[in-house]
């Protein structure tokens, strides 16, 4: 499980340098539930929403003069054998290395027609 998600963030993270957000939101599996770090939540009960979600963040981002993201500190567990919690830094970088912003995340993903899916996301 370890490896398989690892490979999932990296690509995440590679996906991210598109900046689309209909490309993102593959990862996710509807109905997907964001809690933010002010511990307010949010529900996308369908894909279309997830993608606009993140076709917002996506351009706060690229204002922001950010053009790829990295993660450090990767933890993980199994739950089960079709689902994982895993947790992680995320950094926002600009294309000369400066860090925008960064944040801790976890998230719970589930395996769905054996792809890996993100089903709940905390930031904090």
């Amino acid at each position: 499980m370890k490896e398989n998600l690892i490979q999932f963030f990296d690509r995440f993270a590679q996906d991210f340098k598109s900046f689309e957000g209909a490309i993102i939101a593959n990862r996710y599996l509807a109905p997907y539930t964001a809690i933010s770090s002010d511990k307010s939540v949010s529900l996308y009960k369908e894909h279309k929403e997830i993608e606009n979600y993140f076709t917002s963040i996506l351009e706060d981002y690229k204002k922001q003069d950010v053009e790829y993201c990295t993660y450090s500190n990767f933890e993980f567990s199994a739950i089960g054998e079709k689902a994982a919690f895993a947790t992680m830094n995320w950094n926002m970088m600009k294309s000369d290395g400066t860090l925008v912003t960064s944040w801790r995340e976890s998230y719970i993903l589930i395996l769905s027609d054996s792809i890996l899916k993100i089903v709940t996301s905390i930031d904090h």
